[in-house]
């Protein structure tokens, strides 16, 4: 059952890889379009080079949703470096400001799809090299926007470390409990189906009994006895044959029948 929850969840997961696959294509798409009317550099190549990696990532994946982890994993490292690498390339120039602000919301999107679809350990590693980036933006690369506001970067990122490790962990608490919730119902169901059968099926016992004892009796009150046993017994098969119809699966029955036996019923 434990295995069977962890599959459901995996597949959920991949569902929202592709959704985030989708989001960051599109924003590929158009910064590569726009590197390639400035002429072809080095940001230009390093957009290629993360463009490729996430295609081949994609092959990578493909319907083995148990690979869901790493290649999340390699999709949220190649956007962060792709961002911190075309930022020191372009030493974020005019309007950096503003650049610096949607590398920022990006990166808390990737700690939010890390936290949800890979590990608490992950999400904490993750965590780690972003802070360590930080300090290397604003330190060894001169980004003064980074030095500037390199405690608010480190406050922020390590918030944003416990609320989506929270909430990942809701969401998997809750999807679990759906998940147990409806494999009761269904043992549930299936034991009450079991218990209707086998009491249907006792009763159609004492049921046939009376029928046969009192079939060749032609008083008024045997005939009477023998038709209303019928009809009991018609109503017990009945609700068998209900039964057994909402079954998941009906599997034929084969036994050997006389055509003549057949007709003349």
């Amino acid at each position: 059952m434990a295995q069977d929850f962890s599959d459901t969840y995996n597949k959920l997961r991949v569902k929202m890889f592709y959704g985030t696959i989708a989001i960051y294509a599109i924003r590929f798409v158009v910064v590569f379009f726009l590197n390639l009317k400035n002429g072809i550099n080095d940001v230009f190549f390093v957009d290629t080079i993360s463009l490729l990696i996430i295609i081949f990532n994609l092959f990578y994946l493909g319907n083995n949703y148990k690979k869901i982890k790493p290649a999340t994993l390699i999709l949220v490292y190649t956007l962060i470096l792709n961002i911190f690498i075309t930022g020191i390339l372009s030493g974020y120039g005019e309007h950096g400001d503003i650049n610096v602000v949607r590398d920022l919301t990006t990166i808390n999107i990737l700690v939010l799809v890390t936290a949800f679809m890979t590990s608490q350990r992950h999400t904490i590693f993750l965590t780690v090299f972003l802070i360590a980036s930080y300090f290397i933006m604003a330190y060894v690369f001169k980004i003064s926007l980074f030095k500037d506001f390199l405690i608010f970067l480190v406050i922020f990122t390590c918030a944003a470390l416990f609320i989506y490790s929270l909430l990942a962990g809701v969401v998997e608490k809750t999807v679990k409990m759906n998940y147990y919730a409806r494999v009761e119902i269904e043992n549930l169901s299936r034991f009450k189906n079991n218990v209707v059968r086998h009491i249907f099926h006792d009763l159609k016992v004492p049921v046939s009994s009376i029928i046969d004892l009192n079939k060749d009796n032609k008083s008024d009150s045997a005939v009477k006895t023998v038709f209303y046993a019928q009809s009991i017994k018609k109503q017990l098969e009945n609700v068998l044959d209900v039964e057994r119809l909402e079954q998941p699966e009906m599997k034929p029955d084969y036994s050997r029948a006389g055509i003549v036996e057949i007709i003349n019923q």
